[in-house]
């Protein structure tokens, strides 16, 4: 995790999207010891995303919205005001929230943007390389030195039209309190709560027979008890613990691994269970899931089996306490799973994973690479045909939401599934509409594919971190394994000790297919000499100056061309300029 310290407490950013908004890299990071951050006050609260960089969203809403200081947030109405205010590549701008982040925003302005942006906005014209700071209804011309010592990063200067304007302020050329307000960029508990209601799930587990091979594998990802946690319409509501008893003739170590899903996402697989008693905390901003107004989720506690468990043990879990930040609760608890009954066999199936992970070397990757091959992992059938059924991998370098694009895992070539990074940088790839079968005894390589659009000298690395982000399938049983890794169900991430890093950006520039070509008339005005296309990867780059010349087979010295403009999106740039044959330049 990292945060961000004022000399006397700490502050949270949930992910890296968040961090990028307010630093340009790591550098300044500092890394402490567990009892060095222990002793630094945290104060509970998260960082937001800066307000004039990115938009937000959260995953399960299409609604976009403008982030204002303090973690504020104006919906965007529709797609005409979202290209008018961030131009016509604006959903590149939008980074999705998760539901547990969601709930830190204040979402009490109901005043949706019309023909303004929100202030803390960078912007230009078209026609000058000034930039400006927009407070409120106004614009303040950002100097050099301004936009140096208030952390401005160009990458978020949006390019705007002479129709929207805003009166004049005063200059902005040096640091300024208010105008890097990560401290007042996070936010508190909303005053206004919900109320929680527990109650047991139309979809919870019926009772049924779980399998443990003798040898080498046990059944994973067992179905115990589903739970519904409604929100009444009055506020969000985030659960930060969750404590449930076992139950049943079994033991603890029976059920080595325990998770809790809100459907393919994975809330946690941090319980900790001791004398039948597991509980699920997560006391931080995140909590283990926030639970938006109005709405219903359905918590799934699911677990993997011990190998060679032996049979007809029986295990269940009931659901004893939900510890929440609610005005108030309605539960009847305890809230009674199905036990289910163990058997053993010898012939359980299973997938082994193999341990090689790229890349193998630190390595540099250009900024417009596509299909670029990420990462791969090998996967092998044992004892009996296997399906997969889905594929979860995290992304733990310093990328941020767009750098990378256009996720899709193949085998051979063939794309079986695409996915999008979440706000926990983890990419799921759900393959349970068409699962890929794999037979008894042959292997396959699973290749993760990406395009590189952006982000110069950042890193990328991704990893399988658990067993449970393998969803394999046993098709004989029917039932899903455990997946080997190292020989064993004991388990370390899949992750090389390499990393990618994203080379400089470069400007390219070619002759566009619809330049002119022909004879010009002596005297003539307003002739169109040429298009040219200027293409940046890697990052965002400015051109300050164009060189142009004039070839002619003429002699004379007045045969040259006068009145020369270039425009950019049809707004002249720069200076008019006269070009006479044979002179070297203008710019």
């Amino acid at each position: 995790a990292v945060y961000y310290y004022n000399g006397s407490e700490r502050f949270a950013f949930p992910n890296p999207s968040v961090y990028f908004s307010w630093y340009e890299d790591y550098k300044t990071v500092k890394t402490l010891t567990a009892d060095e951050l222990a002793a630094i006050t945290y104060n509970g609260k998260l960082v937001t995303m800066r307000p004039g960089t990115k938009m937000v969203k959260i995953e399960s809403d299409p609604k976009v919205y403008a982030v204002e200081p303090g973690g504020k947030l104006r919906s965007i109405p529709s797609e005409a005001v979202a290209t008018t205010l961030y131009g016509n590549n604006w959903a590149r701008m939008v980074s999705d929230v998760s539901d547990a982040f969601w709930f830190w925003y204040d979402k009490t302005n109901t005043t949706p943007l019309s023909d303004k942006h929100t202030t803390g906005s960078l912007v230009k014209y078209a026609n000058s390389n000034n930039v400006y700071y927009i407070d409120g209804t106004s614009k303040r011309l950002v100097s050099e030195a301004g936009m140096t010592a208030n952390k401005f990063d160009m990458d978020y200067v949006l390019t705007i039209a002479d129709t929207i304007t805003y009166t004049d302020g005063t200059q902005v050329t040096g640091a300024e309190e208010g105008l890097f307000p990560i401290a007042s960029g996070t936010t508190t508990a909303p005053a206004t709560l919900g109320a929680l209601s527990v109650a047991l799930s139309a979809s919870n587990p019926v009772s049924a027979t779980v399998i443990s091979d003798s040898v080498e594998t046990a059944q994973s990802m067992v179905p115990f008890l589903a739970v519904n946690l409604t929100a009444s319409s009055a506020g969000d509501v985030k659960v930060t613990k969750m404590i449930f008893e076992r139950t049943g003739i079994s033991a603890d170590e029976d059920v080595p691994n325990l998770y809790l899903f809100d459907g393919t996402t994975k809330l946690s697989d941090a319980g900790s269970i001791s004398t039948k008693v597991l509980t699920f905390n997560d006391t931080d901003s995140y909590g283990i899931i926030t639970i938006p107004a109005g709405t219903t989720k359905t918590i799934m506690l699911k677990g993997d089996l011990k190998l060679a468990l032996g049979a007809s043990k029986q295990i269940g879990f009931n659901l004893t306490s939900v510890v929440s930040n609610a005005a108030s609760t309605v539960a009847s608890y305890p809230v009674v799973g199905n036990l289910m009954v163990t058997a053993s066999a010898t012939d359980l199936g299973y997938a082994k994973m193999g341990t090689t992970a790229i890349p193998t070397a630190d390595t540099d990757v250009n900024s417009n690479e596509k299909d670029f091959e990420a990462f791969k992992v090998v996967l092998t059938a044992n004892d009996q045909d296997m399906q997969l059924e889905g594929l979860r991998l995290t992304q733990i370098g310093s990328v941020s939401n767009g750098d990378l694009t256009n996720f899709k895992l193949q085998v051979g070539g063939t794309t079986l599934a695409t996915s999008e990074l979440n706000g926990n940088n983890e990419l799921y790839f759900d393959l349970s509409a068409t699962p890929y079968v794999l037979t008894k005894g042959n292997s396959k390589t699973f290749s993760l594919r990406v395009d590189i659009a952006k982000g110069s000298t950042r890193t990328f690395q991704f990893a399988v971190q658990n067993s449970s982000d393998i969803v394999m399938k046993d098709k004989g049983y029917n039932v899903y394994t455990q997946t080997f890794k190292d020989g064993s169900l004991t388990w370390s991430a899949l992750k090389s000790a390499y990393h990618y890093t994203i080379s400089s950006g470069t400007l390219s520039t070619t002759k566009d297919n619809t330049s002119p070509s022909g004879t010009i008339v002596t005297n003539a005005t307003n002739v169109k000499l040429a298009t040219f296309k200027f293409e940046a990867t890697g990052e965002d780059v400015k051109v300050k100056s164009l060189d142009l010349q004039a070839y002619s087979a003429a002699s004379a010295v007045n045969s040259g061309v006068q009145n020369v403009k270039v425009y950019y999106d049809g707004v002249q740039v720069g200076n008019t300029k006269n070009l006479t044959v044979g002179s070297a330049t203008t710019t």
